[in-house]
């Protein structure tokens, strides 16, 4: 369950060294922290984002500029397009070719978490790549 916190100090512990803002309250297995607004769940850095900057502008979502999922610095986050985020995250270091040994090995019986070890990358992304919704065609 979310952790909610009555003063913002709370909600985080700031890195000297890197100046990340690290959340202390609930961290899903992504290593994105989550907090619970006015009853509704939402990514912390997004909390934080809105907080200080405003709204992320329609069809814009947010970057971690220092790699740091649980990072809450909004400083440390910008607003772009899911496309470029994907290619930020380093995505791009599977070719179409890793993907389709991907999915055929995943054809083969493997399971999601065992390919996101073996490929460098999480289990959402095998998921998103053996469903089509990266590298469809």
């Amino acid at each position: 369950m979310p952790r909610i916190y009555k003063k913002r100090e709370e909600r985080y512990r700031v890195d000297a060294a890197t100046g990340c803002w690290n959340w202390l309250g609930y961290i899903n297995p992504d290593g994105y922290g989550w907090t619970k607004v006015k009853g509704r769940a939402m990514f912390a850095h997004r909390f934080h984002y809105e907080e200080v900057k405003g709204p992320v502008p329609e069809g814009l979502e947010l970057d971690h500029l220092c790699r740091n999922g649980a990072c809450v610095n909004p400083d440390h986050l910008e607003a772009v397009s899911h496309t470029e985020n994907i290619r930020r995250r380093g995505i791009t270091k599977l070719t179409k070719l890793l993907a389709d040994k991907i999915c055929e090995r995943y054809e083969h019986g493997e399971k999601q978490y065992s390919l996101a070890r073996d490929f460098g990358v999480s289990q959402p992304i095998v998921s998103r790549i053996v469903n089509n919704h990266l590298w469809a065609g």
